[in-house]
């Protein structure tokens, strides 16, 4: 049977904290909120990594604060997956490789970024959460796609170049957010690359009628691990600039929703050893107390019978991929 792990998508979060619906009055301080947190949930995605990388310092209090039984997952620093990134989160050393012009863009785009310096970032990405790796808590990394990746077989190679360079670390995770991954037969096409490639396809659930609108799937293509991010219903707020994260998605599950998410929980946890439920809806406590109904409805339901994992299907092999990038220390 899978080993559930449910969470939310941080525990940082400023409406959170202000609500005062979640941490004890007395937590003030970081390592106190991880610590509730993780006597809480058994997950948490770390998702400040997309924006600077992480430091071995912080993976140490964060492996130090948690049960040994609790599992991170941390999303890939958004260069590694086709994101342009602030001039001021891009470390110095790598600053001074680039040409005169570039280096001075308040943003840094994919272009800007040749594949050594990629190569050098990854590197520097899974140096910074080794504690966690020795740890055992690493549980998996997100490359998160942006909404105009769309799907085309450059793309396709970029998607294994990048998973490459992490290559070791912990199983990866991709999220594509550009509906063309999914429509007419290109959704069987895409479950079949990623499974020949050993990446774990994200199932989502958001606003649908979008160009970056994911059908609400519960597919596996490794069969190590599923993870499922559920980021609220909120079409109002997807798309465009709404300040913050915790507006954009600012969306309650009813109970009924909570029904049928967990109905694709099961129908992935027969084909995963290990499945990862993230509620990415954080506004105030609407996350963290979903995550909790969401995990007691499990708890609720009847124990399904002990069974193997299915086995995968055998499918052709992709276009050749480009040679591996550096592997993990």
């Amino acid at each position: 049977m899978a080993k559930l792990y449910v969470g939310t998508s941080g525990w940082t979060d400023e409406t959170l904290i202000r609500c005062g619906r979640f941490y004890p009055r007395g937590a003030t301080t970081a390592e106190a909120r991880l610590r509730h947190y993780a006597s809480q949930f058994s997950m948490v995605e770390v998702d400040a990594t997309h924006y600077a990388l992480p430091s071995r310092k912080n993976s140490t209090l964060w492996a130090q604060r948690t049960p040994a039984t609790f599992r991170f997952g941390v999303k890939a620093f958004g260069a590694l997956a086709g994101h342009p990134v602030q001039r001021r989160c891009m470390p110095e050393e790598f600053l001074a490789r680039l040409p005169v012009l570039t280096r001075r863009k308040e943003r840094l785009f994919t272009d800007d970024l040749n594949e050594g310096l990629l190569d050098d970032l990854a590197y520097r990405f899974i140096d910074g959460l080794q504690p966690l790796r020795a740890s055992g808590k690493l549980g998996w990394i997100l490359l998160q796609f942006p909404p105009w990746f769309e799907a085309n077989r450059e793309n396709a190679l970029q998607v294994v170049r990048a998973a490459r360079r992490l290559d070791g670390a912990a199983p990866v995770a991709i999220e594509f957010r550009h509906r063309s991954w999914a429509c007419d037969d290109n959704l069987g096409k895409t479950v079949m690359f990623l499974h020949r490639q050993g990446l774990s396809l994200v199932s989502v659930d958001a606003p649908q009628g979008f160009l970056s609108s994911m059908p609400p799937w519960a597919l596996v293509t490794a069969p190590g691990l599923a993870v499922l991010r559920f980021h609220g219903r909120n079409a109002g707020t997807w798309q465009g600039n709404h300040g913050s994260a915790a507006q954009r998605f600012r969306y309650r599950y009813s109970f009924a929703e909570l029904a049928e998410l967990h109905e694709r929980i099961q129908a992935v946890e027969r084909e995963a050893s290990e499945v990862h439920v993230v509620l990415s809806n954080a506004h105030e406590d609407d996350a963290v107390q979903n995550a909790r109904e969401l995990a007691a409805m499990h708890g609720a339901s009847l124990p399904a019978a002990s069974r193997e994992a299915s086995p995968p299907l055998l499918f052709p092999d992709p276009p050749g991929p480009p040679e591996q990038g550096p592997r993990a220390a």
